[in-house]
């Protein structure tokens, strides 16, 4: 009886061979779900570079934590899960570590120095009001408003039903919306 290739197997046998330690499974995951990793996480970050990273920091995190992964069918939607929560640590991290070089630089023409700190305070203020929001709420916000993900692309990334998906969406627009209402 011949097996099948590696690479046509479902998710969820590559995600339990890869947790005992099957490297070549975890490669087909690398490879499978590389792509719209580093889309996702470039539409976040707006950079490609960071994006490369994120996605990097991500496999290695995926492939110290599968043995934990309880369920290796929504393997997809757990690496999306992790690729999310890295980028936007890498957010957080830019408005630490903004290099001396870019502080004397001159503004373009096109924004004044009011436009720029008053952008710069709406990120913050977002990126504090989305702290606000319950860990489904800021998945399901951030899928759709920045991943342009459909309701049925998010439920079946995060394994919830539609109606849920739109109730946490709901509430995660409501809530941001009292939370950013000055900037109105």
């Amino acid at each position: 009886m011949e097996r099948a290739p590696l690479g046509d197997a479902a998710d969820s046998i590559l995600a339990a061979r890869a947790a005992d330690g099957d490297l070549r499974a975890f490669e087909v995951l690398v490879r499978r779900h590389g792509p719209l990793m580093r889309a996702y996480a470039t539409r976040i970050l707006g950079s490609n570079s960071d994006s490369d990273d994120v996605v990097q920091e991500t496999f290695i995190t995926a492939w110290e934590r599968l043995p934990e992964l309880q369920d290796p069918a929504a393997t997809k939607a757990w690496l999306m899960r992790i690729t999310s929560r890295k980028a936007i640590d890498r957010i957080r991290a830019r408005k630490q570590d903004q290099p001396l070089g870019e502080w004397d630089a001159p503004a373009p023409e096109s924004e004044s120095p009011h436009q720029r700190a008053e952008a710069a305070s709406q990120r913050e203020r977002l990126t504090r009001a989305l702290g606000t929001l319950s860990e489904a709420q800021r998945e399901c916000w951030t899928l759709r408003e920045i991943g342009g993900h459909s309701y049925a692309e998010i439920a079946e990334e995060l394994d919830l039903p539609p109606s849920t998906v739109r109730g946490l969406l709901a509430r995660a627009r409501q809530k941001l919306m009292q939370e950013m209402e000055e900037w109105r």
